[in-house]
């Protein structure tokens, strides 16, 4: 319950972020707590949760959040859903009110709402493997807690720290699996985002 609670407190952050930036953050690259940018542009897709870069206090190391958020990159602005950058998607021209606004997020959301899952982007899964995408979310939070299945890591399989895939959250936990998954699909977080618009 306490880790459920920490990651619904990180979602709030996730969620308050990509209100005030267009865009959701980028994975810390280790336990640093910074997004992982280069010359401002996103590296990864998978990672830790970037604590710092959004003003949170860092946790200790074994119990940072692990983190994914959906990119698909796409040189049509209207066909993008590259989620961890925030760019005009809208046709709207630099100057105008809603140049690289929430709008644009919302359409990069319904980009991929409109897509067939796939397993060659960040994804959740209905089983304990990794391997067909049962569905594709804007983004997914993994809270390890013990070392159930004995291989020596918090995160329990199929997670891993580099892994794309991770259980649904409406998968039961089991005696060898007790990781809190979190997720947002784009509908849920393009219903919050305009819920919470000026």
């Amino acid at each position: 319950d306490a880790a459920r609670r920490h990651g619904e407190m990180l979602q709030t952050q996730l969620h308050i972020i990509a209100l005030t930036h267009q865009r959701l953050p980028c994975p810390a690259a280790n336990t640093s707590g910074y997004e992982d940018l280069s010359a401002g542009n996103c590296q990864r897709a998978v990672g830790y949760f970037p604590y710092v870069a959004l003003g949170l206090d860092l946790p200790t190391a074994p119990l940072h959040a692990y983190y994914a958020v959906y990119r698909q990159a796409n040189a049509t602005p209207t066909a993008d859903a590259d989620l961890a950058v925030r760019k005009e998607r809208t046709g709207d021209s630099p100057g105008d009110t809603h140049y690289q606004d929430v709008y644009d997020l919302i359409a990069a959301l319904n980009n991929l709402a409109g897509r067939t899952p796939n397993n060659q982007y960040t994804y959740l899964v209905n089983g304990t493997t990794c391997g067909s995408a049962a569905s594709q979310p804007a983004y997914w939070l993994i809270l390890p807690l013990e070392d159930r299945d004995g291989n020596g890591q918090r995160l329990d399989a199929p997670h891993s720290a580099t892994s794309w895939c991770a259980v649904d959250p409406a998968v039961d936990m089991s005696p060898v699996r007790d990781d809190v998954v979190l997720a947002a699909s784009p509908a849920a977080l393009t219903g919050w985002l305009k819920s919470h618009l000026p």
